[in-house]
């Protein structure tokens, strides 16, 4: 397991739980920390389709502006906006706030099976919120 996984996991869970309280902003926020934790597990699939969320309902966003999340992890402006979101949400936070909602990610990292697990997992989330 890494912690680009249990991250992932954690964060897909909240943006998703804030979209369903129609909350985008608190959607969008956890949608780019989580696209910036799927490009770091080289997850492009994932990294994707959290952009894309992001830009269909704001356009004008950063992550808006660029076709890919590839290209949107190579803008400075990037890497700048995710330090700026994990001063406010850092990886023991969002872990915090999934475990307060009755989300544990390790059960989807503990056993021989938990890459299919995890992309099951990641897909649901990702269902909820397009």
């Amino acid at each position: 397991m890494s912690i680009h996984d249990r991250d992932l996991l954690n964060l897909l869970f909240l943006a998703a739980t804030a979209h369903q309280k129609g909350q985008q902003p608190g959607r969008d926020r956890f949608l780019v920390l989580a696209m910036h934790h799927a490009c770091q597990r080289g997850d492009l699939e994932t990294a994707n389709a959290c952009r894309e969320i992001v830009a269909r309902t704001a356009p004008h966003h950063l992550l808006g502006r660029h076709e890919t999340a590839a290209e949107v992890a190579r803008d400075e402006g990037f890497a700048t906006l995710v330090r700026q979101l994990q001063r406010h949400c850092s990886s023991e936070r969002a872990e915090q706030l999934a475990s307060d909602l009755k989300f544990n990610a390790e059960e989807f990292l503990n056993d021989e099976s938990s890459s299919v697990r995890i992309r099951a997992e990641l897909n649901q989330l990702l269902r909820v919120m397009q």
